[in-house]
């Protein structure tokens, strides 16, 4: 099913160009800004961005789609024909070729999204802890063992943040190691731990042909950002 695209962009605040736990005061609307709120603004336009990108590549695979099936029903459908015009029969072959490689573009641009989407996480764990220790101007905080640490010091100092991201983010972090580089360790806990809404992807590993990846379909990766939204400040369950 594909996610149908919202008709509006709603202005959104960058997240990365505001403070600490009140991030920004207009005095005028007396309107305070918090990290829940920054977070779940910039999940959700990261989704939004992925919702207008599928709707414009679908757009354009059903087009090429067309184009193929008129070029089919336009050309002679003999024996002879793929003798006589050739040509013909390998303008068809281009066609599809033009076909699947849309359909490709489609789980390229999924894969992209849940990768921006982990990642939109480890960045906000990095920027709260920078916020908190405005002494430090850089710092790595490891793995995604080490920033779960991090995460529930950060809660500590600030009760607004969930003192533990929710329990399938992992999965969805063994995700991103797959698609980011085909990580074997990662491969192999997908193999035996792999969350119901991801058995496909179980399924896709040791499949997969040399230079490519797991494909995602569109619940999967609704499911993701979810997942994403739970595992950070200002969640509401609707």
């Amino acid at each position: 099913m594909v996610r149908k695209a919202v008709k509006h962009i709603a202005v959104s605040i960058s997240p990365l160009n505001l403070d600490a736990r009140i991030m920004s005061r207009n005095q005028q609307l007396d309107v305070s800004i918090s990290r829940g709120e920054v977070y779940q603004e910039g999940v959700g336009s990261i989704e939004q961005a992925s919702v207008f990108g599928e709707a414009a590549l679908q757009e354009i695979l059903e087009d090429k789609k067309k184009q193929l099936a008129r070029y089919v029903r336009a050309r002679p459908d003999n024996p002879e024909s793929k003798e006589k015009h050739p040509v013909s029969f390998d303008n068809e072959v281009l066609k599809r070729m033009h076909v699947t490689s849309v359909e490709d573009s489609l789980y390229e641009l999924r894969n992209a999204f849940a990768l921006s989407a982990y990642h939109f996480w480890e960045t906000s764990i990095y920027r709260w802890y920078l916020e908190d220790n405005p002494g430090e101007t850089a710092k790595n905080l490891g793995s995604y063992a080490k920033l779960k640490s991090v995460m529930a010091e950060l809660h500590e100092r600030d009760p607004s943040l969930p003192n533990a991201p929710d329990s399938h983010l992992e999965a969805v972090c063994r995700l991103a190691n797959i698609l980011k580089h085909t990580s074997s360790k990662s491969c192999e806990w997908m193999k035996n731990h792999a969350p119901p809404e991801l058995q496909s992807i179980k399924k896709q590993i040791g499949q997969m042909p040399p230079g490519l990846s797991v494909r995602l379909n569109n619940e999967e990766l609704t499911w993701i950002f979810n997942i994403i939204r739970r595992s950070g400040p200002g969640y509401r369950a609707n």
